[in-house]
């Protein structure tokens, strides 16, 4: 699971969808299988993040690297769009850097409102942008 700082809520892809393109949101914690990640190196310090419900890949909306894009989940590649590297961000929480783009996954606009946005931005490091990553057994 990731759990954002800023607003304590967890990286969700909606209603459980299985569908290529879907876009990352946050929501409650609702121990739904749609919340919850595995990672994967892909080499290099980079990290494939990959949905358990889905079995798809977090990657960035069309391989954008404009700010504001949208986190979504796609099949599986060796695309850039496809691979994360971790920043520690301190006391357990990290940012997610996209390998293509160098923005970081974030809540857009800092919500702290179920079915928020998670897209990408620069790197400013405010809590929005920053996720605990919870094992789960």
């Amino acid at each position: 699971m990731l759990v954002n700082k800023g607003s304590g809520k967890y990286l969700d892809i909606p209603a459980g969808s299985t569908t290529v393109g879907t876009a990352a949101n946050q929501w409650r914690n609702t121990a739904c299988a749609c919340q919850l990640f595995t990672f994967q190196s892909a080499g290099g310090g980079a990290w494939t993040i990959k949905n358990v419900n889905s079995n798809l890949d977090l990657a960035i909306r069309g391989s954008s690297s404009a700010a504001g894009a949208a986190v979504a989940q796609n099949s599986a590649s060796s695309a850039d769009s496809q691979r994360w590297t971790l920043t520690d961000g301190g006391n357990g929480y990290y940012g997610l850097r996209n390998v293509n783009s160098a923005l970081v996954a974030g809540v857009a606009q800092s919500s702290t409102a179920d079915g928020a946005a998670v897209v990408q931005w620069g790197d400013a490091e405010p809590d929005d942008q920053l996720w605990k990553i919870v094992r789960i057994n």
